[in-house]
């Protein structure tokens, strides 16, 4: 799965998901990703997978991402509130 921040979002909003050496105590939405692919852990027993990360946002606002699974053509559209209802 890929989770991705719109074009018209991404002077507001950014990912960050990956090592925690790349966090900040204070980070910018251009200290962010546009987008992040999510893969399972091979050779687990477990059926679940952490994702340390989170968002990047500039302010309170209700937040649309593009969600792509697999191989599907077309993205599922995510509305996040983050302060604000959407």
């Amino acid at each position: 799965m890929t989770l991705s921040v719109p074009l018209g979002e991404r002077r507001s909003v950014a990912l960050v998901y990956g090592p925690p050496r790349e966090w900040r105590r204070t980070m910018r939405v251009s200290d962010g990703h546009a987008a992040t692919t999510f893969s399972g852990c091979s050779g687990s027993d477990s059926d679940e997978t952490q994702f340390n990360g989170g968002f990047i946002v500039a302010g309170v606002q209700c937040a649309t991402f593009d969600v792509r699974v697999g191989t599907q053509p077309d993205a599922m559209k995510l509305a996040v509130p983050f302060g604000v209802p959407c």
